[in-house]
């Protein structure tokens, strides 16, 4: 069967510079907010908007205020069909109901930062929207958010977002978008279904004009690729029946880049001295057709050096920036002799001790899903870690607490499950075993042969693990922090001589000690 291959059609999106927006932060009583039109429930310390009945206005504020109580909860379908040109959201809110603006007139739409979803059909059949910004802190939209909105020709997508749900654009007039960065935009083909992107063009990509091509969207037909390097993200290539990979040099399928059900002539087309990538945990060859003078590697990563590396790395001083480049980063991956690791993981996992960094002193995680305890026990001199830009928890250095206590604490960087209002949720970071070792006078371990062992807890390792726990981030499961604060009120002197004992090499401690 003879097969006629032709050149895509390919879009890249535009490079955006995402910038926050202000948004008044309106306050009204009970009986203005009535008199405006709002049906409201005071909850015990915020207020949530069940519905809004106000008369049609060219522009609507969002109250950020009721009685002095924070609007923080907007209920399903509150704002449906109402009769407005411009719409305001201040960051306050916490939630916000499905179909929220449905069916609005709303024209142009302006939400400041704070907001970390737009919901399900959130602004769906709004036909007059032109203009909205996606908020610097979203991190994920849901289904079918921006469907039907007709006259939405353009969106930008801040680095901030990790997920995206099925048809978000579906019948809007959407043809143009942008990104912020590139590397966290690794999504699904099918936010794009039904809109003009997706029939105009052959190819979709998620890399900007002239970087190796990151493909989100192929369209079923035959299509030649004429690049060095391509990636193909998930879902990418199903019914995309044949393409043609003769001109690439090297090409990386992501898990789940193509479906199951493709037949003998799919992806086939290749010449010599190629390399292809397989997505990690497939066999290497098989139901892939790839001929046999194609170098054909899995990124499963058994022996250091042996197989191709998970990572890419740049580094500036002491600092390293690790690119995860497959859906997962293995097991005792990591080794790199620099102070700072800051790893841009976008898509899948990292597993148990896959950070095996003996020098590093800060880890910053730009989004994290953990499948184990992360870093290996011999991050000897691990202090600070930072995740999904806003969580942050620090621990006392060997040096200064000893390599086996530290190596305990470090196990607190895992996932647990804590019930949170009546439903388990899964949380990275165990604080309950840090409160078990401070409360301890003599903390139990058990050794490299397994044998139980003792070690003591003084007053001077409490100080720092306290210092350490009161400045980290407070995660929503987490028990209260009080006696970590009564420990230290109570030795207040000799906390400030222990802080002062280090205070040449861990000025840090001093200074948080002040504040607190």
């Amino acid at each position: 069967m003879i097969f006629t291959f032709i050149s895509p059609n390919i879009y890249f999106p535009e490079k955006s510079y995402c910038v926050s927006y202000l948004v008044p932060e309106i306050e009204l009583s009970s009986e203005q907010a009535v008199s405006c039109g709002y049906s409201f429930r005071k909850k015990d310390y915020s207020v949530k908007i069940t519905n809004y009945h106000g008369k049609s206005a060219k522009k609507l504020v969002i109250p950020y205020k009721i009685d002095g109580m924070t609007v923080d909860e907007i209920c399903d379908k509150a704002f449906e069909n109402v009769n407005v040109t411009e719409l305001y959201i201040h960051g306050g809110l916490k939630k916000i109901g499905k179909y929220t603006f449905h069916n609005s007139t709303v024209k142009k739409v302006v939400i400041a930062d704070g907001i970390k979803r737009i919901s399900e059909r959130m602004f769906s059949e709004c036909k007059n929207l032109v203009e909205i910004n996606i908020p610097l802190t979203v991190k994920s939209i849901g289904k079918s958010a921006f469907a039907n909105c007709a006259s939405l020709k353009f969106i930008a997508f801040p680095q901030s977002i990790r997920d995206i749900d099925d048809f978000v654009f579906n019948g809007s007039g959407l043809k143009k978008f942008a990104l912020e960065t590139e590397r966290n935009f690794l999504l699904n083909r099918k936010i794009f279904y039904g809109s003009p992107i997706a029939n105009k063009y052959d190819v979709i990509c998620t890399s900007f004009e002239g970087s190796p091509l990151r493909v989100l969207y192929v369209k079923s037909g035959c299509v030649t690729f004429n690049a060095q390097n391509v990636t193909f993200l998930p879902n990418s290539l199903i019914y995309a029946s044949r393409i043609n990979l003769e001109s690439c040099e090297k090409i990386h399928f992501y898990r789940n880049a193509f479906d199951d059900h493709r037949d003998n002539y799919g992806i086939r087309m290749f010449s010599m001295d190629q390399i292809v990538i397989l997505p990690e945990g497939y066999g290497v060859k098989y139901g892939y057709y790839f001929p046999d003078y194609v170098t054909v590697k899995n990124y499963y990563y058994k022996y250091a050096g042996k197989q191709p590396s998970p990572y890419t790395v740049n580094t500036t001083n002491d600092t390293a920036t690790v690119e995860v480049i497959t859906s997962y980063m293995p097991s005792w991956t990591l080794k790199l002799p620099y102070r700072h690791i800051k790893i841009c993981t976008s898509y899948g996992n990292i597993e148990k001790y896959a950070i095996d960094c003996n020098k590093a002193e800060t880890v910053e995680i730009d989004y994290l899903n953990a499948e184990g305890e992360i870093f290996s026990l011999y991050c000897h001199n691990l202090h600070k870690v930072t995740w999904n830009d806003d969580n942050c928890k620090y621990i006392p250095p060997s040096s200064l607490i000893g390599y086996i206590l530290h190596k305990e604490l470090l196990k607190a960087f895992s996932p647990v499950s804590a019930q949170i209002n009546g439903r388990y949720k899964r949380y990275f970071f165990n604080r309950e075993l840090i409160d078990n070792i401070f409360t301890s006078k003599y903390f139990e371990y058990k050794d490299y042969y397994n044998r139980t062992q003792k070690i003591r807890v003084g007053n001077r390792k409490k100080v720092l693990i306290a210092i350490d726990v009161l400045r980290s981030t407070h995660l929503e499961h987490e028990k209260s922090t009080e006696m970590y604060s009564n420990f230290l009120m109570n030795h207040q002197k000799y906390a400030h001589d222990v802080c002062e004992s280090i205070e040449d090499e861990y000025p840090d401690y001093a200074e948080t000690l002040k504040v607190l």
